[in-house]
């Protein structure tokens, strides 16, 4: 290990050198293994650690310039990978939004969406968890998703017929789909 090598585990990275691959592997080897069990403490899934661990590698040596050593680079290191998976979490709740407004949607309005023969077993698997996760909803969660989504009511429609307020509609829908998306996430790949 070259001398400015030699306080990598401290404050200093690895500096830019004719054996850049070789450097950046040895500093990988060293805090990799860290870094993916802090990963995988957070999100409880070793194999989504992997990704995020490379990720977070990837990071900083494309942005090792900004390192500036005011840290021990481990605790740099932790600070990019909770970045990492704080912007994992922001896509996986777009994803889940999508699924939840647009697919969820479909599917209620039309359960001959998922007709392809790959998707056939799924489907069955899909709407039994989907019937006992709406089982789950408050009364008035359930009655809100009824008329929305199984009737097709526009919301002052299910606002009327509810006695309250299209926000109140609004509000119900919204933290029904929240508590579907946290009871369904076990279906995500």
């Amino acid at each position: 290990m070259s001398k400015d090598n030699v306080k990598t585990h401290n404050r200093v990275l690895p500096k830019p050198a004719v054996h850049k691959e070789k450097a950046q592997a040895a500093f990988c080897t060293q805090h990799y293994p860290q870094i993916r069990r802090h990963i995988a403490s957070c999100i409880h899934s070793s194999i989504e650690a992997e990704d995020l661990a490379q990720d977070v590698f990837t990071r900083l040596w494309k942005n090792r310039q900004q390192y500036a050593g005011r840290s021990s680079v481990m605790t740099y290191l932790i600070g990019i990978a909770n970045n990492v998976m704080a912007n994992e979490n922001k896509r996986l709740a777009r994803e889940a939004k999508f699924f939840s407004d647009k697919l969820l949607q479909r599917l209620l309005k039309n359960p001959n969406a998922l007709a392809d023969p790959q998707l056939r077993a799924c489907r069955t698997e899909f709407i039994k968890a989907l019937e006992q996760t709406i089982a789950q909803l408050t009364n008035e969660q359930k009655h809100a998703v009824r008329l929305i989504y199984y009737e097709g009511l526009s919301l002052e429609q299910a606002a009327e017929q509810c006695n309250c307020s299209t926000k109140a509609i609004e509000s119900r829908l919204y933290r029904a789909r929240k508590r579907l998306q946290q009871l369904l996430s076990y279906l995500k790949p």
